[in-house]
């Protein structure tokens, strides 16, 4: 952070920017980038059918010599307690990312503390995965990560999804 912004790293849900934009409204996008030794992973700490998304949420691990496509944005610091808020299940933490320019970038960013031990369904929804898909495109990044990311299988979940018709209605779609 340096004064009144800070950077901030997303790779889920939050590279939509109508996604990140209804409860961050001063995010202005900056850059695709790439965090390299981590992979993108999906968890349910929770029963899926209690969670905000019906299903697993995306995350980040550690692995050597992976790497995870996502969104820069700036937001203002009056905006971290809201994200802080928002990414609540996770710990924030600073991160180097990388432009495809080379610019490189120190970002606010979030994971999962706890993984890989939970006794429920680690796909996510359809709708969490088509607002990680809508965001990828549309912040045009690589096209074999966006391969990747369509190929990421989801539990099926065909109920309603609250946060997903507050995005579509953003985007006019509702």
């Amino acid at each position: 952070m340096s004064g009144h912004t800070f950077m901030y790293f997303s790779y889920g849900s939050n590279l939509l920017k109508e996604r990140l934009l209804l409860r961050n409204p001063t995010a202005v996008f900056q850059s695709i980038a790439n965090l390299k030794d981590y992979k993108l992973g999906f968890e349910a700490i929770e029963n899926p059918k209690q969670s905000r998304w019906h299903g697993s949420v995306a995350t980040i691990v550690d692995n050597p010599g992976a790497n995870v496509w996502g969104g820069v944005w700036e937001l203002d610091v009056k905006d971290l307690a809201s994200l802080d808020k928002q990414e609540g299940i996770y710990k924030g933490f600073d991160v180097k990312v990388v432009s495809p320019e080379g610019q490189e970038f120190t970002c606010r960013t979030y994971k999962l503390e706890k993984i890989g031990n939970s006794d429920y369904d680690s796909r996510p929804s359809p709708h969490y995965k088509d607002v990680i898909l809508r965001g990828a495109k549309e912040l045009q990044l690589p096209k074999d990560y966006v391969g990747y990311l369509q190929d990421i299988p989801d539990n099926g979940y065909q109920g309603s999804v609250e946060v997903y018709e507050e995005v579509m209605k953003m985007l006019g779609e509702r």
